[in-house]
């Protein structure tokens, strides 16, 4: 992408992972980014806690047993979200979260693949996901092993966010630049 993508512009004042916090602020409190340990963000809302990741280099796992272990004092549960979700849906975190009942997770599964950055925790797994990164399971669906997971299915989830824009993320430049187009901004507007 040629600079992180939490930092590519995203219209005149914001970039994608401020976008991502102002949609979530319509739904989430409170509202937590994991970072690595030297890695700059840019300008965030004061109340939003900011976290550094315990186990650098172990991909989002450790990302999310940090925020999972770090917020157990302030929330029961957590909406997990990647920084690139431009059309993230607050609907679809609503929606999700209607569906987890008593269970430990509820998470999105596609005919391919399931997405842990679109998921649904209970703070209280915490200790289940240091147990996977201490065995080397580094990869976020071995959570469905270890926990009471509420498989929601994409399909499913259309009635929260018919297109299922919220799974629509920016992984190269021209996704980034489609996702600009459909948004109604121009590639200048990406590139300030």
């Amino acid at each position: 992408m040629g600079q992180p993508k939490h930092s590519l512009p995203f219209g005149d004042d914001e970039c994608l992972l401020q976008r991502v916090l102002r949609t979530l602020q319509a739904v989430a409190d409170p509202i937590a980014v994991v970072a690595a340990d030297e890695q700059a963000l840019p300008a965030l809302p004061e109340d939003v806690v900011i976290l550094r990741d315990e186990r650098p280099n172990l991909g989002p796992l450790s990302g999310l047993a940090t925020a999972l272990t770090a917020m157990q004092a302030r929330c029961e549960v957590l909406y997990a979200s990647s920084c690139d979700v431009p059309f993230l849906q607050p609907s679809f975190v609503t929606g999700l979260f209607s569906r987890l009942g008593d269970s430990d997770m509820a998470i999105v599964r596609g005919e391919k693949h399931a997405h842990p950055l679109a998921a649904i925790y209970r703070t209280r797994i915490a200790p289940q996901l240091r147990t996977l990164l201490d065995a080397n399971r580094l990869r976020p669906i071995f959570l469905l092993d270890e926990c009471d997971a509420v498989i929601v299915t994409e399909n499913e989830m259309r009635e929260f966010d018919p297109n299922l824009q919220t799974l629509r993320n920016v992984n190269t430049p021209e996704q980034y630049t489609e996702a600009l187009r459909l948004a109604g901004l121009t590639a200048s507007e990406g590139s300030k």
